[in-house]
C-alpha cells in the first residue's frame, strides 16, 4: 500500500481519554468457524502478532475474538521458563490490536486500530499506539501531548527505532498538523509525550536510524510511485542523494537496516551487470558498496534478518517458499527442523531471536496455513506454538496448492501455482495474474485464491516473464512485451493445466488487479476462444493514455518516472502502433464476454480515467460491463469491508458467467 504524504483525518472526534477508556473491557467468548464466505478470509486475525522480550524469557502474543461486528482483543504474556503454565492475560478492549513490541523488559507497545466513521458512512480507520506495563497497568497513549495530532492524524503508529539501549523512549514518525509535514519524534513510553527531533519534507515517507540518529531518509514523488533515497552519515549536516527508485515496481534497491559499523547500512541491491539481487553493506560516507553477503546465484535476495546489534543473522531469498542462507553453520539444520514441523509446506519467516541466538520467534505460512506463530528453541530443538492467524479456517477445507513448471511456446520455462478446490473435482478455472508486473506470486496462503477455490473453482497463478525474483534477465524479458509475450506465458500455463488436469475448457475466467487487471482485459481480446469472463481491478486499459498521464504528473528529476514506464511498456514516439494494439480500450469491441471493472476513486498509481474510459468504450461498442467505483480508496489494497464487498461481487459475477 502506498504511503500518503499527508495522513490527516479531519473531524475525528476521539481523544486520549476516550482511547484509554477502551482498554478496560474484558474479552468475549471466541467465535467458532462460520464457513468460508469471503468475509471469513478478511476478518481480523485471531492471532495477529507476537514479540520476544529483550531478555528472551517471555513472549507477548496478540489475540482477538470476533462476535458479529464486535472484536475483543487481548494479549497473553507467556513465560518461556514455564510455557505450560497459564499465561498472564491482559484485556485490550473492543477494537483490533494488530501489532505488539517490547519497549523494555517491563513495558510493551500495542498498536490498535479504530473505525471512527459515523454509522452508515464508509469505514475510516485511525491507528494509535498504547504503552502498557506487562501486568496490564499504567496504560499510556503515545503522542498524547501533541494536541491536534491525537484528533486529526490517521496514523500515529509508525515506529522507526525501538532504541534497544533506551528503556524509556522510542523513535516514531508522524504527520505534524501545524507544520503540515512529516516529523521524526522521540516518544517517551512512560508518559506518552512526543518531542520533535527533526522535520522532513511534505513527501517524506520514512527515516532509517542507527543508534537513534537519523541517517537515511526516503522522500516520495507527488504520485507516490517513486522514492528518493537520501543519506546523512555521522558528522554530516546535509542530506545527499543515494538514488531514485520505483517504490512499487522494481526491487533493484531496498534498504534493510543499520549494521554495527558507524554509518553503514544493510541493503539489498542489484549492481551494474549483476543478474540477481544480493544483500551487501552500504557505507553512507562515500556511498560505496561491499561485496554480496551470504550470496545465492539462483534467486533474488528478498530481505535479511539482523539483530539489535546490527549483526547479520541470515539473508532471505525469493524462492517458491522463501528461505534463508544463514551466517551460522548450524542454522540450516535447525531451520530445516522448523520446516519439517510444518510438513515442508510452509515458508518460515524469522521475526526475532534472543541475544544468544538460542531462541527464534518465527511465523509459518503456506497455502493451507494462513499463519502460525511459534518459538524454536535450539538447545532442545523444541517448538512452542502460540496461535493461528485465522483459526476459523480448517486446513482440510482449504484449497491445496502445487507448484508447476510450464513449458512456453518458445521453449522456455516459467513457474506457476495451481490451487485445487477443496473437493478437487474437475470444473472451472480462474486465472489470476499478479500485479506489478515486477512482482510475483509464491507458494503461499492468499485470501483471493482461497475465496475463489472455495467456490469449487481451480485457480492458476502464473509467474510470467516480467515477474521479479528470478533475476534481471527474466524481468527484462517482459519489458516492452505487454500484450504479447507476457500474455502468451499466461496462455501457455492455462493450456497446460487444462490438458493435464482435464478441466472444462469452456469455463475459464481471468481476474486480476493492477497489471493483473490489464492482463485480464487483454487476455480475452487476444484469445476470445479461451476465456468466458473477465474481472479487471485497478487495471490499465490504455497504454498511450497512461504514459501521457505519467508525463503530465511526473515530478521526478530527469523525468525518471516517465523513463521507467517507457522502458517497461514502450515508447509512444517509436512504438505507437504496438501500444495501440496492446490497449484494451482501443479494442473494446472485441471483448465479447462478460466484463467486470472495479477501481478505487483515489487511485494515484493507475488513474480512475483508465476504468471510466474502458467502461465508456465498452458501452459505445454495445458491450456493457458491470462497473464498480469505490469511494475513498486507492490502489488496490482496500480496507476489510471493501475487500469483502469486492470479493462478494466478483464471486457473484463469475458464478453467473461460469454456470
Amino acid at each position: 500500500m502506498m504511503i500518503s504524504r499527508r495522513d490527516t483525518l479531519i473531524g475525528a472526534g476521539i481523544g486520549a481519554g476516550a482511547l484509554l477508556g477502551l482498554l478496560g473491557v474484558g474479552t468475549a467468548e471466541a467465535a467458532g468457524p462460520t464457513g468460508y464466505a469471503p468475509e471469513d478470509f478478511f476478518r481480523p486475525p485471531t492471532t495477529s502478532d507476537a514479540a520476544l522480550s529483550p531478555a528472551g524469557g517471555r513472549v507477548a502474543v496478540l489475540h482477538a475474538d470476533k462476535t458479529g461486528a464486535v472484536v475483543q482483543s487481548y494479549m497473553d504474556i507467556i513465560d518461556l521458563g514455564r510455557p505450560e503454565a497459564p499465561p498472564r492475560r491482559i484485556p485490550l478492549g473492543n477494537h483490533e490490536a494488530s501489532e505488539v513490541a517490547w519497549a523494555s523488559e517491563t513495558r510493551l507497545l500495542v498498536w490498535v486500530t479504530y473505525n471512527v466513521a459515523p454509522k452508515g458512512m464508509p469505514d475510516e480507520y485511525i491507528r494509535r499506539v498504547i504503552s502498557i506495563r506487562d501486568d496490564g497497568t499504567q496504560p499510556v497513549l503515545l503522542f498524547q501531548n501533541r494536541g491536534k495530532a491525537v484528533f486529526y492524524v490517521h496514523d500515529l503508529g509508525r515506529l522507526i527505532d525501538d532504541l534497544p539501549d533506551d528503556d524509556d523512549n522510542v523513535l516514531m514518525m508522524a504527520f505534524d498538523v501545524n507544520k503540515e509535514m512529516p516529523a521524526l519524534y522521540r516518544v517517551n513510553v512512560n508518559t506518552g509525550d512526543a518531542v520533535v527531533m527533526e522535520y522532513g519534507i511534505p513527501r517524506t515517507n520514512r527515516w532509517f536510524t542507527q543508534n537513534g540518529m537519523p541517517m537515511v531518509r526516503l522522500d516520495g514523488s507527488s504520485d507516490e510511485s517513486l522514492v528518493k533515497v537520501l543519506a546523512r552519515p555521522p558528522g554530516a549536516s546535509e542530506w545527499k542523494m543515494v538514488r531514485t527508485l520505483k517504490i512499487d515496481q522494481t526491487r533493484d534497491f531496498h534498504l534493510i537496516g543499520a549494521a554495527s559499523e558507524p554509518g553503514v547500512f544493510f541493503v539489498s541491491a542489484r549492481m551494474e551487470g549483476e543478474e540477481t539481487m544480493s544483500v551487501r553493506r552500504l557505507d553512507l560516507h562515500d556511498l560505496s558498496y561491499g561485496p554480496p553477503l551470504l550470496p545465492r546465484a539462483d534467486a533474488d535476495a528478498d530481505g535479511a534478518s539482523i539483530d539489535h546489534q546490527g549483526r547479520l543473522r541470515g539473508v532471505r531469498y525469493a524462492t517458491d517458499r522463501p528461505g534463508y542462507v544463514f551466517a551460522e553453520a548450524d542454522m540450516p539444520a535447525h531451520f530445516g527442523a522448523m520446516e519439517a514441523y510444518f510438513g515442508n509446506q510452509c515458508g518460515i519467516q524469522i521475526v526475532d531471536a534472543d541475544k544468544a541466538r538460542n531462541r527464534y520467534l518465527a511465523v509459518a505460512s503456506g497455502p493451507l496455513q494462513p499463519g502460525a506463530y511459534f518459538l524454536y528453541d535450539k538447545p532442545s530443538r523444541k517448538i512452542i506454538e502460540f496461535g493461528q492467524r485465522r483459526s476459523n479456517l480448517a486446513p482440510e477445507k482449504l484449497g491445496a496448492m502445487e507448484t508447476l513448471k510450464v513449458r512456453t511456446r518458445d521453449g522456455k520455462s516459467i513457474t506457476a501455482y495451481l490451487t485445487a478446490p477443496p473437493s478437487k473435482a474437475p470444473g472451472s478455472l480462474v486465472v489470476l495474474p499478479h500485479g506489478g508486473p515486477e512482482s510475483r506470486d509464491f507458494f503461499a496462503f492468499d485470501e483471493w485464491v482461497q475465496t475463489l477455490a472455495g467456490q469449487g473453482w481451480w485457480v492458476l497463478q502464473p509467474n510470467f516473464r516480467g515477474s521479479d525474483g528470478y533475476g534481471l534477465s527474466f524481468a527484462k524479458a517482459g519489458w516492452g512485451r505487454w500484450g504479447d509475450r507476457m500474455q502468451e506465458d499466461v496462455e501457455d500455463a492455462v493450456q497446460q493445466v487444462l490438458t493435464e488436469r482435464k478441466l472444462d475448457r469452456s469455463r475459464v475466467a481471468i481476474m486480476g488487479a493492477s497489471y493483473g487487471g490489464y492482463a485480464a482485459l487483454m487476455g480475452p481480446i487476444l484469445r476470445p476462444d479461451l476465456y468466458r469472463a473477465t474481472v479487471s481491478i485497478a487495471g490499465i486499459s490504455d497504454l498511450p493514455d497512461f504514459l501521457s498521464w505519467k508525463r503530465k504528473t511526473d515530478d521526478t528529476a530527469d523525468d525518471y518516472g516517465v523513463k521507467f514506464w517507457t522502458q517497461r511498456i514502450g515508447d509512444p514516439a517509436t512504438d505507437m502502433a504496438r501500444l495501440v494494439q496492446a490497449s484494451p480500450r482501443r479494442r473494446a469491441a472485441e471483448l465479447k464476454i462478460p466484463v467486470m471493472i472495479a477501481h478505487g476513486f483515489n487511485d494515484q498509481i493507475v488513474p480512475l480515467d483508465q476504468a471510466r474510459n474502458m467502461a465508456a468504450a465498452l458501452k459505445a461498442a454495445g458491450r456493457p460491463c458491470e462497473y464498480l467505483e469505490v469511494k475513498r480508496v486507492g490502489h488496490p489494497e482496500w480496507p476489510e469491508s471493501q475487500q469483502v464487498d469486492l470479493m462478494n461481487r466478483c464471486v457473484a459475477f463469475l458464478a453467473k458467467a461460469l454456470a
